[in-house]
């Protein structure tokens, strides 16, 4: 059971990958929300106007696939594409210490589960949970967020078709809903469009979603907070992901 559990995670996890870590275009709508480009996690980008360089998040994923559900805690940072040393991320008393990346001379920071440990996230439990961050050559003037807890997508179902002349509606419920929420979809060529709802509900209308092509998807809903600090060159991210794999037609 343990095993059929663990590749069913990492098959989960795969197809998240593939889907959402396409390079995603920039789409912008409702009131100038956006998502971000550089992990396979959207994330956001609208901070009531602030454009901060520094990113530091950590997102609670639930997916429920097939009679099983999990949810598991990831971290992102990108501290204007630079080395600034070590990134921690602390819960609950324990220390999870990002990995370092580097390519093109662009730095980035994940922490990730892996193919050897793919339960191995950071443990938020269900409930909303804070978490600290520290980055050893970047010091913060405020270092805490709280990430929501977990929320479930109701509808679409999973695997659903998901007609591109029709509007599609999310819905999700929610243990402990951030101040903030936005609904998501992403083809599989990468495009996506990114919108703020209010409440647990939100509708991408046909117009919005003819622009995308016909096949696999992800549909995302989320919940989160966000923290400005050090002038607002830097902003800490805790949000709360639920996500359906869908058929765009």
């Amino acid at each position: 059971m343990k095993k059929t559990y663990a590749i069913f995670l990492m098959s989960a996890l795969f197809m998240l990958l593939v889907v959402s870590g396409c390079k995603k275009e920039e789409n912008p709508v409702d009131g100038g929300g956006g998502s971000s480009t550089t992990s396979a996690y959207p994330t956001p980008t609208n901070f009531n106007g602030a454009s901060p360089k520094n990113v530091l998040a950590v997102v609670r994923t639930s997916i429920s696939q097939m009679g099983f559900s999990f949810s598991l805690g990831i971290g992102v940072a990108s501290l204007d594409n630079q080395d600034k040393g070590t990134v921690i991320a602390t819960v609950d008393g324990d220390d999870y210490e990002f990995t370092k990346q580097s390519a093109n001379g662009v730095v980035s920071y994940t922490y990730l589960p892996s193919a050897t440990n793919p339960t191995g996230g950071i443990t938020l439990g269900s409930g909303g949970k804070s978490v600290t961050f520290s980055v050893s050559s970047y010091p913060l003037g405020a270092s805490t967020v709280t990430v929501p807890g977990e929320i479930s997508i109701t509808a679409p179902a999973a695997n659903a078709p998901v007609p591109r002349s029709s509007d599609l509606t999310i819905t999700w419920t929610s243990s402990a809903s951030g101040t903030n929420r936005a609904i998501f979809i992403v083809d599989q060529s990468g495009k996506s469009i990114f919108k703020e709802v209010s409440g647990n509900s939100g509708t991408f209308t046909a117009a919005e979603l003819g622009g995308l092509s016909a096949g696999n998807g992800i549909v995302y809903a989320m919940t989160y907070n966000y923290v400005l600090t050090n002038n607002n060159d830097a902003v800490l991210i805790g949000e709360s992901l639920s996500s359906n794999s869908v058929t765009i037609q």
